[in-house]
C-alpha cells in the first residue's frame, strides 16, 4: 500500500493558469511513463516536473503508472502524484493504460476516477482509446492516445493492424486531423515496436508501418525503462536493421519526411540497460539511455509547439540530455 498524506490545498488563478489558455499558438508539454510511487525514482522524476509545471500546458502519464497489485490502491496513487507535484486540481495530468493496469486487481478503470481528464474536447474514452486538438480554438496539433497490444477486464482487446474496429478509429483520427488543416499530429501509446532495449514488437508490424506511412509526426512511447530516441524514419522492420529507412540522420529534421519515436519510460522504475552498439535496431536510433549509460538519470521529455517547429527536450536528473527539432 502506497503511504502518502493527502495533498496540502494549492490555490491557482484559472484565468492565468497556462494549462486554461486555449488559444495561444505556442504551447509546450510533457510525458512519461513507468512511473511507480514511493518505492521508486518517481519522487526524482516528479520533483523535476513539478519545478517545470507552470510552464506546461499538459503532461501525458504514457502507462504502467503505479506497479501496485493491491486492489483499491488507485487513489493512494493519485494522492501520491498530487502531493509530490503540488499541481493545481485542474492541471491536466492526463492518463493512458500500460499493461499494468489493464487487468488484474488494479485497473485504468479506477485510475481515471481519481485522475480524471481536465483537456476539454476529448474524443474517446479516456484512459484507453482517445484524442485532442490543443489549442482548443485554431489547434497546432492532434493527440492521439491508443492502446495497442493491451486486454481490458473491461473493454476487450485492443488490435490496430489488419482493418480492425481500432485501426479504422486509429486512420480516422489521423485524417480527419490533416482535413482540418491541423498542423502537427503527436500519437502517444505505452508499448513498443523497434528498440535497443529489453523490449520487442508487442504493437505489431503493422501498426508501426501505418504510423509511418501517415507521416505521424512524433510517437511517444514507454514501456521500455530507458530513454530512446529514433531518426527520422520513412520505414522500420522489427528485428531487422535497414538503413534506408532512415530517411534523415540529424536534426533539425524536415517536417513530413518521416516519422520519429522516442520511448521515455524514464518516471520512476529502475532503468534497464540499452544496447546502441549490439542491437540489431540500432541503425534507427539517434540516441538511448539506460542503467548502462554514462550520466543516466530519472525525468521526464518535454515538447514545445509553434506553427513552424517542433522541439523536444529531455529533463533528467543525470548528466545525459538529449534534444531534436522538426521544421517546416
Amino acid at each position: 500500500m502506497m503511504n502518502v498524506t493527502d495533498p496540502a490545498p494549492v490555490a491557482s488563478n484559472p484565468t492565468a493558469a497556462p494549462w486554461s489558455v486555449l488559444g495561444d499558438s505556442t504551447f509546450t508539454f510533457a510525458y512519461g511513463g513507468d512511473m511507480g510511487a514511493n518505492g521508486s525514482h518517481a519522487p526524482t522524476a516528479l520533483a523535476r516536473l513539478r519545478a517545470d509545471l507552470a510552464n506546461l500546458s499538459f503532461f501525458l502519464a504514457v502507462g504502467d503508472l503505479s506497479y501496485s497489485t493491491q486492489a483499491g490502491s488507485e487513489p493512494s496513487w493519485c494522492k501520491f502524484v498530487n502531493w509530490s507535484l503540488k499541481k493545481p486540481a485542474q492541471f491536466p495530468f492526463e492518463l493512458l493504460s500500460g499493461n499494468h493496469e489493464s487487468s488484474g486487481a488494479v485497473l485504468i478503470d479506477n485510475f481515471v476516477k481519481c485522475e480524471p481528464n481536465h483537456v476539454p474536447g476529448i474524443v474517446g474514452g479516456y484512459g484507453k482509446e482517445y484524442y485532442f486538438d490543443y489549442p482548443k480554438s485554431s489547434p497546432i496539433a492532434r493527440f492521439i492516445l491508443i492502446s495497442p497490444a493491451l486486454s481490458f477486464t473491461y473493454g476487450g482487446s485492443y488490435n490496430y493492424n489488419s482493418n480492425t474496429t481500432h485501426q479504422r478509429w486509429l486512420v480516422h483520427a489521423i485524417d480527419s486531423a490533416r482535413g482540418a488543416g491541423i498542423k502537427w499530429i503527436v500519437v502517444a501509446m505505452h508499448k513498443v515496436c523497434i528498440s535497443v532495449g529489453v523490449m520487442t514488437c508487442e504493437i505489431g508490424q503493422g501498426l508501426m508501418d501505418l504510423l509511418i506511412q501517415k507521416r505521424v509526426d512524433l510517437v511517444i512511447q514507454g514501456h521500455d525503462h530507458d530513454y530512446q530516441r529514433t531518426k527520422q524514419l520513412s520505414c522500420a522492420k522489427a528485428g531487422v536493421g535497414r538503413p534506408e529507412c532512415v530517411a534523415d540522420a540529424n536534426s533539425p529534421f524536415v517536417k513530413g519526411a518521416g516519422t520519429v519515436f522516442t520511448i521515455c519510460g524514464t518516471m520512476g522504475q529502475s532503468l534497464s540497460g540499452v544496447h546502441m552498439t549490439t542491437d540489431s535496431e540500432r541503425v534507427y536510433f539517434a540516441t538511448a539511455m539506460g542503467g548502462n549509460t554514462s550520466g543516466y538519470g530519472y525525468g521526464f521529455c518535454r515538447v514545445t509547439l509553434t506553427n513552424t517547429t517542433l522541439s523536444m527536450s529531455t529533463r533528467f536528473s543525470g548528466s545525459y540530455q538529449d534534444q531534436f527539432k522538426i521544421g517546416s
